[in-house]
């Protein structure tokens, strides 16, 4: 974790399948007695700026931990993952698309009701559940059906739509 070291305020872990998974994440971002994270802080206790007993009373608590579910493993096991408590359980519908067999299609039935299967256990357990707009409808629908994390786009995204834009204006084919 040494992003944290260098004051990184979350962590995430890409295709957690099990409650072990997220727990190993919480574990590598905690300090003991929570985890097992080394301690060597630097940039995060802004260079002993910040003393270390106010360091180790906030710390833990104010780090974002994300898991991004993403395949079928992690959809038979989303309640058990829920309950050990991330701050935020990301369905990752591109990936998730590939493993059922559906790739380029994050909007496939079976993604979305995978994608249901989370959101329905982060409401059980109270944890935020994020999913990817691919545009300003389905961020709505998102919101509309729960979601409490919604993510829209990439910054290359934005600068390829843009110069593409560009191009297409000044010229046009």
């Amino acid at each position: 974790m040494k992003a944290l070291d260098l004051g990184a305020q979350g962590a995430l872990i890409p295709h957690c399948r099990t409650a072990d998974d997220a727990r190993r994440l919480q574990q590598s971002a905690w300090y003991p007695p929570r985890g097992v994270r080394g301690f060597g802080p630097g940039r995060g206790s802004k260079w002993g700026l910040v003393p270390t007993a106010e360091y180790f009373d906030t710390i833990d608590d104010s780090i974002l931990l994300l898991a991004l579910v993403e395949d079928p493993e992690g959809i038979d096991a989303i309640d058990e993952i829920a309950q050990v408590g991330l701050d935020v359980l990301w369905v990752g519908t591109s990936d998730l698309a590939c493993a059922l067999g559906v790739p380029g299609q994050p909007g496939h039935p079976r993604v979305m009701e995978a994608a249901a299967r989370v959101l329905s256990a982060c409401q059980k357990y109270n944890v935020a559940c994020g999913f990817p707009a691919r545009d300003i409808e389905s961020a709505q629908w998102a919101r509309e059906q729960g979601y409490r994390a919604i993510g829209y786009g990439c910054a290359e995204q934005y600068i390829m739509q843009t110069s593409r834009r560009f191009l297409e204006a000044v010229c046009p084919k």
